[in-house]
């Protein structure tokens, strides 16, 4: 099963939202979200949070009524995704895709990203996808598909050991990698597969359509 999880943060291509509902099984609003969600006129099975970001009397839609609503506090010690993601690991899901996730709020940004971990120790597969770029969290290995031409970036969260590329513009070779290292920016796809591998740390993949 794949999961979508759409939080308030910019969507700014509303293609990208609506072809990920079509490819998810199960869609939940995250609070605000729940605005994104109503623009392209999808019906979401489960809507989380405390609502302190939806305008109920601005936004509406027909079936808002009907779509089954678990409300929290505004105060409490957890965000609204953490809940989310919560909830959403005990449908089993072998997929969960986060939109909405990258903003202004850095501090936001940050704990999304961060909280791609409490989903991969699950053995789940996650990224987080934006109009023109998707972020991975890895440990292990990687492997991307229809690459060619992107620009792929790893970011080590911790120090990295044995880091391999291949498939790009710069490859490396069992190379390790200090956790204060900007080695791995802006690297190039010059294959469709692109493959990361780690022996030992952990990182976040970002690729970008754009430069």
């Amino acid at each position: 099963m794949k999961m979508l999880l759409v939080a308030n943060g910019p969507v700014t291509d509303d293609s990208v939202l609506v072809e990920q509902i079509e490819k998810a099984d199960r869609v939940i609003a995250i609070d605000g979200g729940m605005s994104h969600l109503i623009r392209v006129g999808h019906q979401p099975e489960l809507w989380v949070g405390d609502m302190d970001s939806f305008d109920f009397n601005l936004e509406a839609a027909p079936w808002l009524s009907s779509v089954e609503i678990l409300r929290y506090p505004p105060e409490k010690d957890a965000s609204d995704t953490e809940l989310a993601i919560d909830i959403a690991l005990k449908f089993s899901p072998s997929q969960i895709v986060m939109m909405g996730m990258l903003g202004a709020r850095v501090d936001h940004t940050l704990a999304n990203l961060s909280l791609m971990k409490l989903i991969h120790m699950r053995g789940i597969k996650t990224s987080i996808v934006d109009a023109d770029q998707t972020v991975y969290y890895m440990t292990g290995s990687i492997k991307l598909e229809n690459m060619m031409g992107k620009t792929i970036s790893i970011s080590p969260i911790t120090d990295l050991k044995g880091v391999t590329i291949t498939g790009c513009h710069y490859p490396l070779y069992q190379h390790n990698v200090a956790k204060t290292s900007s080695l791995g920016l802006s690297n190039k796809a010059v294959e469709d597969v692109v493959t990361y591998v780690v022996e030992s740390g952990e990182a976040f993949v970002v690729v970008s359509d754009g430069k």
